[in-house]
C-alpha cells in the first residue's frame, strides 16, 4: 500500500498573490489563504469562529494560468501535498513544513453566489432549540460558475 500526502484547503485569500521566477525561467505563485473553523464553545453555547492563516506555493506553468484571479478576498480549493526542509544554520538546527499546491481552484469572489428565499443571510445565524444559535451554513456549490478547468493534467475537467 502506498503512502498518501495531501492536504485540502478551502479559504480565503488574504492578499493578492506574488509571483516570483527563478533563474531556470519557471515560477512560483505564493498565496496566503485564511481558513475559518466554526465551533460551538461548550462553555457559553454559542457558535465561536477561529481563523488559522498559511502560505501555500504554486509551482509551474499551471500556477500562472488563474494568475489574475488570485486576488484579496477571493475563495479558492487548495489541493496540496505538504513538503518538510530542514537545515543548519551557525550550529542550530531548522526546519519548516511547507504547502506546495498541486491545484488552486478559484471559487466566488466576495459578495458573489446567488441566495434562496429560505437561506439566511451570511454571517447570521437561525435560533435552534437547545442552541444559542445554529452552525453558519456549508457554501453552496451549485451556484458555481461552470468548470472549464480542462487541462492536460485534467482533461476531462473533473473538480478535485
Amino acid at each position: 500500500m502506498s503512502d498518501l500526502n495531501a492536504v485540502y484547503l478551502q479559504g480565503r485569500l488574504t492578499k493578492d498573490a506574488s509571483v516570483n521566477y527563478l533563474s531556470n525561467n519557471s515560477c512560483v505563485v505564493t498565496l496566503s489563504l485564511a481558513v475559518n473553523k466554526d465551533y460551538r464553545n461548550r462553555t457559553t453555547n454559542e457558535w465561536e469562529r477561529t481563523t488559522n492563516f498559511f502560505d501555500v506555493s504554486y509551482w509551474g506553468d499551471s500556477a500562472k494560468k488563474n494568475l489574475p484571479e488570485y486576488t484579496k478576498g477571493r475563495e479558492v480549493l487548495v489541493e496540496a501535498e505538504l513538503k518538510t526542509s530542514s537545515w543548519e544554520k551557525d550550529g542550530k538546527k531548522y526546519s519548516r513544513t511547507e504547502i506546495r499546491a498541486s491545484r488552486v481552484r478559484p471559487l466566488r469572489r466576495p459578495g458573489e453566489g446567488k441566495r434562496t428565499n429560505n437561506e439566511q443571510p451570511q454571517n447570521s445565524y437561525s435560533q435552534t432549540p437547545g442552541y444559542a444559535s445554529a452552525p453558519p451554513q456549508a457554501p453552496n456549490f451549485d451556484d458555481m460558475p461552470p468548470d472549464d478547468m480542462a487541462d492536460e493534467e485534467n482533461p476531462e475537467g473533473i473538480p478535485f
